[in-house]
C-alpha cells in the first residue's frame, strides 16, 4: 500500500497510518500483518480521498534457505465526485475495492520472515470492482530481489 502515498497539492492535508506485525505460530510458520489508512483533502486532483487496506502474509519455512509465502490483501478507496461531477482518473465508481493474492517461494540466506538478502519469483492474482481498472484483473508473473 506504500504506493498510495503522494499526489499532494501545496494546500492539501492528510493523515497516513500504518502498522506492521509478525507472529511465530510455530517453529516453521509465521504470520505477518499490515493495516494501512490514508485520508486527505486536495490530493490527486480530488477534493477528498480515503484509502484503507489490510494484508495477511503467512510464511512456511521449508529449509534454512527456502521459505514459501503467500500474501492476501484487500484495499478500498473512496473518491467522491469532484466539482465537475466526475471521479478523477476516469474511474467508473466512487468506491473501488481491490483484492489480491500473491504466492512466492523465497530463496534467502536467513529464512526468517524479514531475512535478507532474498530472491523472490512470484505470481499475483488481482481483482477490482471498477470497470475502468479492469487491466488490474489479471495474473502477473514477476521477479524481485532485496
Amino acid at each position: 500500500f506504500g504506493s498510495w502515498v503522494g499526489g499532494a497539492d501545496e494546500d492539501s492535508n492528510s493523515l497516513f497510518l500504518t502498522t506492521y506485525g509478525m507472529v511465530n505460530l510455530s517453529d516453521k510458520v509465521q504470520m505477518g500483518t499490515e493495516a494501512t489508512m490514508l485520508t486527505g483533502e486536495k490530493m490527486y486532483g480530488q477534493e477528498t480521498l480515503t484509502r484503507a487496506g489490510v494484508t495477511l502474509s503467512p510464511s512456511y519455512k521449508v529449509s534454512k534457505n527456502l521459505r514459501l509465502t503467500a500474501e492476501a490483501s484487500i484495499g478500498m478507496q473512496i473518491l467522491p465526485k469532484n466539482s465537475t461531477g466526475t471521479v478523477i482518473w476516469g474511474a467508473g465508481k466512487e468506491k473501488e475495492v481491490r483484492t489480491a493474492l500473491t504466492l512466492a517461494p523465497v530463496i534467502t540466506i536467513n529464512n526468517d520472515f524479514s531475512g535478507r538478502p532474498q530472491i523472490k519469483p512470484f505470481v499475483t492474482f488481482g481483482k477490482t470492482n471498477n470497470d475502468y481498472n479492469k487491466l488490474y484483473d489479471k495474473k502477473t508473473w514477476l521477479f524481485t530481489h532485496e
